[in-house]
């Protein structure tokens, strides 16, 4: 009985595997390719928040921080939320924030990824 239940086990899990893999798709080869984050093109913000939400219903997912910047508005991807729990940032509307990333075009729309999320001191 105990050997009849560890390959059943053994049998769902390499469906399991396999339905995965024929699902996939492959991703179209195009010049709108996510290039990659590099340091040595990092710039850095320092804004007053203007909203913030901890999943953004678009893409990329995760955090974001809209900041009001002086050359206007800026969309700024955090990544995920538990990270800023963790390092115990609360983000509130109106608060400074210095957030050190880089533009990334992906998909034909440019996101700003933060690296660095700092408020205060």
């Amino acid at each position: 009985m105990q050997m009849r239940k560890l390959v059943q086990f053994m049998v769902a899990g390499t469906l399991v595997f396999c339905g995965t893999a024929v699902g996939q798709e492959k991703t179209p080869q195009t010049s709108a390719r996510f290039t990659g984050y590099d340091v040595k093109r990092e710039s850095t913000l320092v804004a007053a928040v203007i909203a913030y939400t901890t999943s953004s219903t678009t893409a990329p997912s995760g955090a974001h921080v809209t900041l009001q910047t002086a050359g206007g508005v800026v969309d700024v991807h955090l990544g995920d939320a538990r990270l800023l729990d963790a390092g115990h940032i609360s983000i509130q509307t109106g608060d400074t924030l210095r957030i050190i990333g880089e533009n990334v075009t992906f998909a034909g729309t440019t996101h700003f990824l933060a690296r660095i999320v700092q408020k205060g001191t």
